[in-house]
């Protein structure tokens, strides 16, 4: 059916004054709408009538909403032919107009985020673009009352601010209307097939059979069916999709209970042969690669270990192994590395699971990461929702809202998911770069070094498949280049493990990594001709001693890191003897800016600086190049004196005028709410005194603003008085 243009105001007095979502009091469809507004004329333009209203409660009982902010791909739940196929963000970059115009041409209009007023900053508003008009386009903006067909508008007239087409928009969601609705299982019976599959023995946790295939939540949820269940298919092809990871069938229970579940923890029980039927589940998206993956190629190699290599025991390594080891031994020859390799980093890395017992991606979200790829650039909302320690990759807690109570973001993967979804209403890419993801636990942002075009290819091939994982883990690895495969082959597992995580726990990490690997050789036995491992360093029998010039001890580390004591193994006095653990230290000794790898007598490892060190044992240290000026006595760095903080400035405060206000966390009305204060409250100025005084009771200027509750925040000018 051809788009139709259904126009709708957030600003009908129907629903203008209705609370939108779950946001705090003051978040009406009126003031905040725009987005699900847009949504609505999108859905009633394609046949399936809402209004704002009708679409905000509906929404609303599908967890639809983190706060006020719409969940995008939540509109699939209440309308399953309406699927969310991307998401672009492009604030710092120019839009895909190509991308667009190939949507619209389709007749699949597209929703976009445009800068709603020419005041300084981005306030945010959504509109809904729906043909090409030369070269402009041509939208429904929700926010203008304009009773019956709104009149046309273009997008550039209203919202270019100065700036081409391409740098106009700074956000935009593909949605896909299919033609024919999908079927969702309810009370009218859908034909059996007569084929059945059982639950998988080793599903502990039981499978969920769910309304829809949108695994972002248990609002969709069933019922939950043990292990050993036997389920009915009610759709002809299943039988192909048991057990095929990203496959998803439609079954019914023996007490008539009706949904998808997920084919890769079902398994065959017999039947007969289903009548054909028109496919109705959306196939997966289309994957851009920049570069050949290392598994071209091999699509039919088994996954598997071959049955005469496989291991009969039930432990973690042998069923990563039974389970990969067709596929890990073949790609890991084709690198020229022992494929036990692979198993011991997958062991450590995930524990061999690519998908949650929900069938979901086993995910972690990284606050410190996110923080980088879009936080600092919006530090006040960053920071109303999200919390790192110290180092910052501890200590991640967040909140949907401003005002609740702070949560640990890594209790369970339904929180992982949770943080994640919220952080995608933020910024979706900068969300998705800020994971780990499945079976090797890659970074979202290593999608380039994967050889996949965006990060939204590298999740969308996670989640389609294990067999994805597994190839992309080995394309992690090549695209590290040869630091990364001479490591491999040569079996540096401290080279291995910086690679991974990153230099500073390569030891420990490393450690870890050789265990689960000789573990693993041990338990393959004669089943593989196992290569000789290279001897790791050793005590060389050169023992050294700290000089006696070096008065506060000497800091032995785990890495060679200086820059806090968080690494400090342990402090040495001065004249203590180490014994050197790497065949190359001697050379290093007395030389500036070297390190060596040492144990002291007590069994404490790691890194200590080599030119605080002298040779014992009547060997002549090597003389230190005359030219480097003697390092003065304290073992690291000294720590530079605290600065004298500037004279406090003076702060200015305002009162709030009669009718009250919001404190916004950006500079815009668009922007989430950080608190509504009443007539007369007391807000402090943070920004300089000079610039504020100027701005106070003028329309169209924002003031920084420290809250009632201590939030940070914006504030209209025009709604304040200096005190």
């Amino acid at each position: 059916m051809a788009f139709k243009l259904v126009y709708l105001s957030q600003q009908d007095p129907q629903w203008k004054n209705d609370l939108l979502g779950f946001g705090d009091p003051g978040d009406t469809l009126g003031m905040y709408g725009c987005a699900l507004t847009s949504v609505a004329m999108l859905v009633s333009g394609h046949g399936y009538s809402e209004t704002p209203k009708t679409l905000n409660e509906k929404l609303k009982g599908a967890n639809g909403f983190v706060s006020s902010a719409i969940r995008w791909d939540v509109v699939n739940k209440v309308h399953p032919q309406i699927t969310l196929r991307e998401q672009v963000s492009c604030e710092n970059t120019d839009a895909p107009l190509a991308k667009i115009n190939a949507a619209l041409d389709a007749g699949q209009p597209v929703v976009v985020r445009v800068d709603s007023s020419p005041a300084p900053g981005l306030q945010w508003h959504y509109v809904l673009v729906y043909a090409r008009k030369g070269n402009d386009y041509l939208i429904l903006d929700p926010y203008p009352y304009q009773p019956g067909t709104a009149k046309e508008d273009l997008l550039m007239a209203r919202y270019s601010r100065g700036n081409p087409l391409e740098r106009s928009i700074q956000q935009i969601l593909f949605y896909h209307c299919s033609t024919q609705a999908q079927p969702t299982p309810g009370p009218n019976p859908l034909p059996e097939t007569g084929l059945r599959a059982r639950v998988r023995a080793d599903v502990t946790l039981g499978l969920n059979i769910r309304s829809s295939t949108d695994t972002s939540s248990l609002a969709n949820l069933v019922v939950n069916v043990p292990a050993g269940t036997e389920l009915t298919f009610t759709e002809s092809d299943a039988e192909s999709k048991i057990g095929v990871n990203g496959q998803w069938v439609r079954v019914r229970t023996a007490q008539g209970q009706e949904g998808f579940a997920a084919a890769w923890y079902l398994e065959k029980v017999g039947g007969v042969t289903p009548v054909p039927v028109d496919p109705t589940i959306p196939s997966t998206p289309d994957i851009k690669r920049s570069r050949p993956s290392i598994g071209a190629g091999l699509d039919n190699v088994p996954m598997e270990a071959p049955a005469d290599k496989r291991i009969n025991d039930n432990s973690l390594l042998a069923r990563i192994w039974n389970k990969y080891g067709g596929l890990l031994a073949q790609i890991a020859d084709k690198m020229g590395f022992d494929p036990a390799i692979a198993v011991a980093i997958l062991a450590q890395e995930s524990g061999g699971q690519p998908y949650g017992a929900d069938g979901r991606l086993i995910i972690r979200f990284e606050n410190h990461l996110f923080y980088e790829y879009w936080g600092k650039g919006n530090a006040s909302v960053y920071n109303n929702h999200f919390q790192s320690g110290s180092p910052t990759w501890t200590g991640h807690k967040w909140r949907p809202k401003a005002d609740a109570a702070w949560r640990d973001c890594h209790t369970s993967q339904s929180v992982e998911w949770e943080v994640l979804t919220f952080a995608s209403t933020l910024n979706d890419s900068a969300a998705k770069k800020s994971i780990s993801m499945g079976l090797p636990q890659v970074l979202g942002s290593n999608f380039g070094i994967l050889g996949f075009v965006s990060v939204q290819d590298m999740f969308n091939a996670f989640v389609a498949s294990e067999r994805n994982q597994v190839v992309a883990f080995f394309d992690f690895l090549q695209g590290n280049g040869t630091t990364a495969t001479n490591a491999l082959k040569t079996r540096d597992f401290r080279t291995i493990a910086s690679i991974y995580n990153g230099a500073g726990n390569a030891d420990s990490y490393g450690r870890l990594i050789e265990g689960h690997y000789k573990a693993f050789l041990a338990l393959q036995g004669s089943k593989l001709p196992v290569p000789p491992i290279p001897p790791m360093p050793v005590p060389v029998g050169e023992h050294v001693r700290v000089r006696a010039d070096v008065t506060l001890g000497l800091n032995i580390r785990s890495s060679t890191d200086t820059s806090s004591l968080a690494n400090l193994v342990v402090n040495v006095p001065a004249g203590t003897e180490l014994t050197l653990t790497e065949s190359n230290g001697e050379s290093k000794i007395g030389v500036n800016g070297q390190w060596v790898r040492v144990r002291t007598a007590q069994g404490q490892e790691g890194f200590a600086a080599a030119w605080y060190l002298e040779k014992v044992d009547g060997v002549t240290p090597i003389p230190v190049d005359p030219t480097i000026p003697p390092v003065p006595t304290p073992v690291d760095p000294p720590i530079p004196p605290a600065p004298v903080p500037p004279p406090e400035p003076v702060k200015v405060q305002v009162v709030v005028k009669a009718n009250g206000t919001k404190v916004y966390s950006t500079a815009s009305t668009s922007a989430s709410v950080v608190k509504t204060e009443n007539a007369n409250a007391r807000l402090t100025v943070v920004e300089s005194a000079e610039g504020a005084k100027a701005k106070i009771g003028v329309k169209g200027k924002w003031l920084n603003v420290k809250a009632t509750n201590g939030s940070r925040g914006f504030v209209n000018a025009e709604k304040v008085r200096l005190k």
